[in-house]
């Protein structure tokens, strides 16, 4: 009878099966009828119906609805659309559903994916990771139950940092759930909950990937934090981003040959730097090199007078270096060596003339130094200075050596045969003159 039943209904005209197809595609729900079953059981004609009204799709055969492929192009044609439709069997396939969350982020849907799919595959920890790889919103149905699951959660984190923000508070407080999370994906410190990051966890992901540093909460990044950086070898300071490099950072980071970036250089930093005395004048950049830093340097470490620009070399900042380190007079400039700079250094009691090298003793020196009881080097003795020191009675001639005393009298006899003869040519050409003026 049955057969009968679909024989006759093949002999009507075409008219009528094409106003039944309408039908269908503009109410799919009178496939439940049952002169309209023969439809839903042609998985062609239900394929092609499903393309226009995705709401055809929920009165197909199983066989149709479990075509992987075909649902696919159904999913793809309508957005994802009619998803729920989809049979049972492909909703616990891991492929099939990874393909529909694969697609979720080039839609707008109302319905993630994962809304339809079993609950073994949300369950499975590797489906899990690869679906929050397709889409972050993946993390939302993560089973409540599975958060504190140390090792689905640490699969999950493994491939997605942000899944650490579902984490339970029973993990964290678990000493090794952190530390080995940090270990394999140290960027997951910035989800972390401030109460839960401590310096160990902090220098731990730091040493795996130096730009973590931006994330470390600001309290901790003290001196004492960068010198327990520094001390290990894995640490790459040449990765820290710029925006970390703080003068706590550069306090350890300069003296240990680190070069300051071009465009972190500041006055403030280096005489940051110098209050600490991290670095020499010589350690700050001949741009930075202003007056007041160079004084400060000075009065600071006395050495640094050498590295002082001329312009700023002054009488008044030369003597104070040299009253407190007597060896940088080497570094005073020659212009300003006389015997009342001088004379302003010996007034002081903190001056320690006995501290000076002998590169620096000059006339000039020896001019104020002698008459205060400081004894002339052997090696620096001679002549042209006994004779300056006599001719600024700085000394009589009985105080000079008795090796000098001829070099000196000659000196002196050369000088006033000299005078002699000058004035004796006066007298001779003078009246010469006269004669030759008469004429």
């Amino acid at each position: 009878m049955r057969y009968l039943v679909d024989f006759f209904r093949c002999l009507r005209p075409k008219e009528n099966a094409k106003e039944e197809q309408e039908l269908i595609l503009k109410d799919p729900s009178i496939l439940k009828k049952d002169e309209f079953q023969h439809y839903a059981n042609n998985d062609v004609f239900m394929f092609e119906s499903a393309k226009s009204n995705i709401n055809c799709l929920q009165y197909a055969t199983e066989t149709l609805r479990s075509d992987a492929e075909k649902m696919k192009q159904l999913l793809y044609h309508h957005k994802l659309s009619g998803l729920c439709y989809v049979d049972d069997s492909l909703k616990v396939d891991p492929k099939f559903m990874l393909w529909a969350v694969s697609k979720y982020n080039d839609y707008t849907v109302y319905h993630h994916p994962l809304h339809y799919a079993n609950k073994i595959l949300l369950n499975n920890a590797d489906f899990m990771k690869d679906a929050i790889y397709y889409s972050r919103k993946s993390i939302d149905f993560i089973p409540a139950d599975k958060k504190e699951d140390l090792d689905f959660m640490s699969i999950l984190i493994s491939r997605d940092s942000c899944s650490i923000k579902l984490v339970d508070d029973k993990l964290y407080k678990n000493p090794d759930f952190l530390s080995t999370i940090v270990d394999h994906k140290p960027f997951v410190l910035r989800h972390v909950p401030q109460e839960f990051i401590s310096e160990k966890l902090c220098i731990q992901a730091v040493l795996k990937d130096a730009r973590v540093l931006q994330y470390v909460p600001q309290e901790l990044l003290t001196r004492e934090f960068y010198q327990q950086l520094f001390s290990y070898r894995d640490f790459h300071s040449n990765k820290v981003p710029k925006s970390c490099m703080t003068k706590e950072f550069f306090a350890v980071a300069v003296p240990r040959g680190f070069k300051i970036p071009t465009e972190l250089r500041n006055a403030e930093l280096y005489k940051y730097l110098l209050d600490q005395k991290l670095i020499s004048l010589y350690g700050v950049h001949s741009n930075f090199r202003t007056e007041i830093i160079c004084e400060e340097a000075v009065l600071s470490d006395p050495k640094d007078l050498e590295h002082v620009p001329e312009k700023f070399r002054s009488e008044r900042l030369c003597i104070q270096a040299v009253l407190k380190d007597a060896t940088v007079l080497q570094y005073v400039p020659q212009e300003l060596l006389t015997r009342e700079f001088y004379q302003q250094l010996f007034s002081d009691r903190d001056f320690d003339f006995n501290k000076v090298t002998q590169s620096c003793m000059t006339k000039e020196f020896f001019a104020v130094a002698v008459p205060r009881g400081f004894e002339i080097p052997k090696k620096l003795q001679n002549a042209v200075l006994y004779r300056y020191l006599i001719e600024k009675e700085v000394l009589r001639i009985d105080e000079v050596p008795n090796c000098f005393l001829f070099s000196v009298n000659k000196s002196q006899q050369e000088e006033d045969a000299t005078i002699t003869n000058l004035s004796a040519t006066r007298l001779v050409v003078a009246p010469k003159d006269r004669d030759v003026m008469s004429l």
